[in-house]
């Protein structure tokens, strides 16, 4: 349940400049029992992302010139919010997004009332870059004590 006190409605939009190719694969991936409709909003695109959006069953927006991804998405956001949906999730068109981390993303607001969520792709990389590295993941674990000397051998990758 929303703040207020009914089940959510969730708009995804997508911001579209030439993701031809890209554009398809990210909306079907979206969970469609989760999300009610997907909003692509192409910001010029004359490449046959607008029918390649369509063609997956997305509502269709679009600019005459580009204008920009801030526009997109708040032309995205003014439709959604003018339908009444009490949700809006911001999608990357060019297939890099993980939709089915939707619903983990929804979590916070729908169940302990937070205002708003955020996913972060490039720090998801770097935690794994992070966990990846030996020492790094000896840290993380707290295998060191505190005032410990820690030498690491870069040649050798050995702590």
């Amino acid at each position: 349940m929303t703040k207020q006190g009914r089940p959510p409605r969730v708009a995804a939009v997508i911001p579209v400049y030439n993701e031809r190719g890209k554009i398809g694969r990210a909306i079907a991936k979206i969970p469609r029992g989760v999300v009610t409709e997907t909003i692509a909003v192409s910001d010029g695109s004359d490449d046959g992302s607008d029918e390649e959006a369509r063609g997956q069953g997305a509502t269709l927006l679009r600019h005459a010139r580009v204008r920009g991804v801030g526009a997109a998405i708040r032309t995205g956001f003014d439709y959604a919010l003018g339908k009444d949906y009490t949700i809006v999730v911001v999608m990357a068109g060019n297939d890099k997004d993980n939709p089915a981390e939707i619903p983990r993303l929804l979590e916070p607001i729908v169940e302990r009332g937070y205002d708003s969520t955020l996913g972060a792709r490039p720090l998801r990389r770097a935690l794994q870059r992070l966990v990846e590295d030996p020492l790094s993941e000896k840290i993380l674990w707290k295998e060191f004590r505190a005032g410990e000397t820690v030498v690491v051998d870069v040649e050798n990758d050995e702590t």
